[in-house]
């Protein structure tokens, strides 16, 4: 009888591989550092030490797209707050001046 597999590794494999991977974790439990989160992930992308300590690198578009993101999720509200009475006054002026 053929067994027929859908992806290159069966569950077995993956289980185990998995099994390995948890069992390395909990030896290391005591050797590892603790990370500060964002801040500190933004502040290690600027001056590099991510990338020569970790030696994790990220893209340029990546970090443009990311930066991007921070400044709009700030600098939106900021400029909706400040346009959007403009524009509603404009509004009433308008159907005012429109029904006279």
């Amino acid at each position: 009888k053929e067994q027929r597999r859908t992806s290159e590794f069966d569950d077995s494999s993956f289980l185990s591989n998995f099994g390995m991977a948890i069992n390395e974790y909990s030896k290391r439990e005591n050797i590892m550092t603790y990370c500060g989160g964002v801040n500190m992930a933004w502040r290690r992308m600027y001056n590099g030490t991510l990338f020569t300590e970790e030696g994790i690198w990220f893209s340029g578009r990546l970090v443009a797209g990311s930066a991007f993101q921070v400044i709009v999720i700030f600098a939106l509200p900021i400029v909706v707050s400040i346009l959007m009475p403009v524009v509603l006054e404009q509004i009433r002026n308008g159907w005012t001046q429109d029904s006279e």
